[in-house]
């Protein structure tokens, strides 16, 4: 086109340009929205019967390893449901998924999950009874991005209290069973 030509908006030149560009701008998002295609998000779960990781805090937590080792990849999609060998059945009081971009976080790299990153759908205690299974504490936890990290899990526990609480104040609590002892005979007279 010459400096002195008028392009009409209908024109060949205007719709060839705006083709042109979509394509460009098509192409640019193809290549830069690679994070959810088809590919990149197929996922797995692994079962690990024994969770690599370590007992800490008196044996009170658990952590899949320690921030300066090698953390446990975590590619997208995938899920892992671990069986954590403590010696006594507990319950959960705190579960933390930290993720990093390497798998060596050291470098202050790293941040506490939240959302996606990682997801827990099953902490708590599995007898074994179900499938044969020595007793543990069953977590599962799930990578639900189409983005590559690594995970390092931190479970926090207290143990399951088998004694029975008794109520001081009820009527009818005996400290030897025995409802017609003298102690209680007075209780159950008020």
């Amino acid at each position: 086109m010459l400096d002195d030509e008028v392009v009409e908006p209908g024109s060949k030149g205007v719709m060839l340009a705006l083709t042109g560009a979509a394509c460009v701008a098509l192409a640019a998002w193809g290549v830069l929205a690679q994070g959810c295609t088809v590919n990149s998000c197929v996922g797995s779960y692994i079962v690990l019967e024994k969770a690599p990781g370590e007992l800490i805090e008196n044996g009170r937590a658990w952590e899949t390893s320690r921030v300066h080792e090698p953390w446990v990849p975590f590619p997208p999609q995938r899920s892992y449901e671990l069986y954590i060998p403590f010696p006594r059945e507990v319950a959960v009081t705190e579960a933390i998924a930290y993720v990093s971009v390497a798998e060596d976080a050291n470098n202050d790299q790293w941040v506490e999950a939240s959302g996606n990153l990682a997801e827990f759908s099953k902490v708590g205690w599995d007898d074994g009874k179900t499938d044969g299974r020595v007793p543990a504490l069953k977590v599962i936890v799930h990578n639900d991005t189409c983005a590559n990290y690594y995970v390092r899990l931190v479970i926090r526990t207290e143990e399951v209290s088998t004694s029975v609480t008794v109520d001081a104040g009820a009527s009818d609590a005996s400290v030897d069973g025995d409802a017609s002892s003298p102690s209680d005979a007075g209780d159950a007279a008020d």
